[in-house]
């Protein structure tokens, strides 16, 4: 399995929750003690949002701590270079998807081998082709 693996916001969400919709695979990353996880920064704001809208049984006070503590984890900022790349990503419809579509690419770009997954069921990234994706 890779080690290098960008989590968007439902795939960490549901890990926390222990929610079944995460997909056996996708757990599977959790319990790589060598991987190296990313959270991109638009995915916090994401998961805050699904808090105050009530879409989690989370709290504020169970994520951050969970951001923290994980020390495989480094959150990737939203950037100029990122808004950009996200700016041409014409076949998904959603800014928050461009956005972590963008890190994804910007991450595996600075890769010596390049191999670095999006661990995600969003259907229109998967089919968007433009990074590798793990579900």
């Amino acid at each position: 399995m890779p080690n290098h693996f960008v989590l968007d916001t439902h795939a960490f969400v549901w890990f926390l929750d222990n929610d079944p919709a995460l997909s056996d695979r996708a757990a599977a990353v959790f319990d790589e003690a060598d991987a190296s996880l990313y959270f991109p920064a638009i995915c916090m704001l994401e998961a805050f949002n699904m808090v105050r809208k009530r879409r989690t049984m989370l709290t504020i006070a169970d994520l951050v701590p969970a951001i923290r503590s994980e020390a495989r984890m480094s959150v990737l900022p939203l950037d100029q270079a990122g808004a950009m790349i996200g700016g041409t990503l014409d076949e998904l419809s959603g800014i928050h998807d461009r956005a972590i579509v963008a890190a994804t690419m910007q991450l595996a770009a600075e890769m010596p081998s390049g191999d670095v997954w999006l661990v995600t069921k969003d259907q229109e990234i998967h089919e968007g082709g433009r990074v590798k994706v793990l579900w």
